[in-house]
This record gives structure tokens, sequence and C-alpha cells, in this order.
């Protein structure tokens, strides 16, 4: 599931958690930009185990090739993180 977030900046954001909390919610503008942070902290974090899990799989079926060629790629996926 690949979700997006989209967030709009206005001329009133500053006033989120503020104005209108039964309309708008109790958060403010900088708690939700931490809360988006966390969210996609937490989702590059789940990319990389799935590929260590992947790498392990691989190494089980032929260690050599499979482990060296899938732990270069992910090192790279790394490095431009």
């Amino acid at each position: 599931m690949n979700n997006k977030i989209i967030i709009i900046n206005g001329p009133n954001l500053n006033l989120l958690g503020e104005r209108e909390q039964s309309q708008y919610g109790s958060i403010s503008i900088d708690k939700l930009k931490e809360k988006i942070e966390q969210l996609k902290l937490k989702d590059k974090k789940n990319k990389i185990k799935e590929q260590i899990k992947e790498v392990k799989a691989l190494h089980k079926l032929n260690p050599k090739k499979a482990y060296v060629n899938k732990m270069i790629k992910l090192k790279e996926k790394l490095s431009n993180m």
C-alpha cells in the first residue's frame, strides 16, 4: 500500500490546534509536522527490514552470488536516503 500525505500550506496554519478545535482538531502544525517525520522514518525502517529479509532469503538459495549482489543494492539505497 502506498499512501501519500499532501500538506498545503496556507496563511492560517499557525492557528491549527487553537482555532475551532471541533472542526480542525487540537493538533498544532508543529506536532503535525513531527508526526509526519516519524511516519516517514518508520516507513524507511520498514523498507530496510524488508530488504534485509530478502537478502537473507536469497542467501539461503545461493549464498555467495545472491548475498553479494543484494547487499550492494541495499548499500546503494541506504546511501541515497
